[in-house]
C-alpha cells in the first residue's frame, strides 16, 4: 500500500513486529532491511527524524512540511504542470491552454454587474469637461504645442504599482492599460523623434477596482516638451511653469478630474 510514497510494511508474525520495535527503541536502531540502501533513503531520513529518541529534535508536521522532502500530492503535482504550462510560452501546451481560456462565455451575472457602480455625470458635468479641454488647448496651441495620439495598450511596465490595470491577450503576453500618459509618451520617444518637440495629448487612465468589475478610470492632459540639448533645459522647465500658471484659472479650480 502506497500513502505519500511510503510502503506500509507487512509483518509475517506478531513476533516479527515486536522485533522491530524493540530495535527501534534501541539507542542506535537501525530500520527494517526495506528502508536499506539508495532507493529508500529519503523515507529512511523521514523516518528517523520522527522517531529520534529526543522530542526536541523531532520535526513538527509544518517544519516537515517546508523541508520538501515529502513528495507532493497528486493534485499537489497537477497544479505545478498547469502552472508552469500556463507561465512558460515554450511549452507545447501554451498556446491550446490560451486559446481554451479565451473561448469561454462571460458569465452572465457578471455581464450585468460588470458596469456598476459607476458614478452618472450630468449635462452640466460634461459642458465644464468641454471648457476646461478648450481652454487647455488653446494654452498648449498658443505655446506651439500639437496633439499626439499615444497608445492605450503596451506589454506591463514595472515601473507601475500593483494596482495597475493588467490584461492577457490570448498568446498568453501580460499587457497594461494606461497608469498614466507619461509611459506611453516615453515608450514612443525611444523609438523615434517626437513630430514636434512640443506636444500635448488627453486620454484615460485607469486603476485596477479590487472588488474587480470596470476598472476605475478618470481623464487625464499631458503637456510635454523635449528638449534636444542641455543648454536650454533651463528655459523649457521655466516655459512649463508658465504654462501650468496660465492652466490654474476658474476652470481647473471648479472640477477635480484633470
Amino acid at each position: 500500500m502506497q500513502f505519500l510514497g511510503f510502503q506500509r510494511l507487512s509483518f509475517s508474525t506478531d513476533k516479527r513486529l515486536l522485533q522491530v520495535i524493540r530495535q527501534l527503541r534501541q539507542r542506535d536502531f537501525t530500520l527494517p532491511p526495506e528502508f536499506q540502501g539508495e532507493k529508500k533513503a529519503l523515507q529512511a531520513s523521514i523516518i528517523k527524524s520522527l522517531i529520534n529518541h529526543r522530542p526536541s529534535e523531532r520535526p513538527t508536521s509544518a517544519e516537515l512540511l517546508a523541508s520538501g522532502k515529502l513528495p507532493l500530492g497528486v493534485e499537489d503535482e497537477t497544479m505545478r504542470q498547469a502552472l508552469k504550462t500556463f507561465s512558460d510560452p515554450n511549452n507545447p501546451y501554451h498556446q491550446k491552454l490560451m486559446r481554451v481560456l479565451f473561448a469561454q462565455a462571460p458569465k452572465e451575472y457578471k455581464d450585468l454587474a460588470y458596469d456598476s457602480g459607476r458614478t452618472s455625470a450630468t449635462a452640466q458635468d460634461y459642458l465644464v469637461q468641454t471648457q476646461v479641454k478648450e481652454k487647455l488647448i488653446s494654452i498648449f496651441r498658443k505655446h506651439g504645442a500639437v496633439e499626439v495620439d499615444r497608445p492605450v495598450l503596451f506589454p506591463r511596465s514595472r515601473f507601475y504599482p500593483g494596482n495597475a490595470v493588467q490584461l492577457l491577450d490570448s498568446t498568453g503576453t501580460l499587457l497594461q492599460l494606461p497608469y498614466d500618459l507619461t509611459l506611453p509618451n516615453a515608450r514612443a520617444l525611444a523609438r523615434e523623434e517626437p513630430p514636434c518637440a512640443k506636444t500635448y495629448t488627453f486620454g484615460t487612465v485607469y486603476r485596477e477596482k479590487p472588488a474587480g468589475g470596470q476598472p476605475f478610470s478618470h481623464l487625464e492632459v499631458d503637456f510635454d516638451i523635449v528638449s534636444f540639448d542641455l543648454q536650454d533645459l533651463a528655459l523649457q522647465e521655466a516655459e512649463v511653469v508658465k504654462v501650468i500658471d496660465e492652466s490654474g484659472c476658474p476652470f481647473l479650480a471648479a472640477v477635480q478630474w484633470w
